[in-house]
C-alpha cells in the first residue's frame, strides 16, 4: 500500500473513532505527526487499542493483514506517530 492510500484509511478511521473519544483538543483531521502512543499522545490505552483495532479492520478491506499491537508493545516508551505506523506495515 502506498503512503497516500494508507493516510486515507488512517484518516477515515480517525474520523470514525474520534467521536467516541473523550478528548476535547483533537483536530478535525489527523496528520502524519499525530502521536497515537508515547508520552506526547493524547490517547488513553483504551482509545489506542480501539483505534488500532478499527484501523486493522479497515486495512483488511485492502488485503493488508497486520497486527500493530505487537509492534507497539515493543515500543512502549517510544512516541509512535502515523508515519511510524506506515513504516510498520511496509516492513
Amino acid at each position: 500500500m502506498d503512503k497516500a492510500s494508507f493516510l486515507i484509511v488512517v484518516s477515515e478511521t480517525y474520523k470514525s473513532c474520534k467521536d467516541f473519544w473523550e478528548i476535547d483538543q483533537l483536530d478535525e483531521d489527523i496528520n502524519e505527526e499525530f502521536l497515537i502512543a508515547g508520552n506526547g499522545s493524547l490517547l488513553s490505552s483504551l482509545e489506542l487499542v480501539s483505534f488500532l483495532a478499527e484501523l486493522e479492520t479497515n486495512l483488511l478491506k485492502h488485503n493488508i493483514n497486520i497486527s500493530f499491537l505487537d509492534h507497539l508493545i515493543e515500543k512502549q516508551n517510544q512516541d509512535v506517530d502515523i508515519n511510524y505506523l506506515f513504516e510498520i506495515i511496509n516492513n
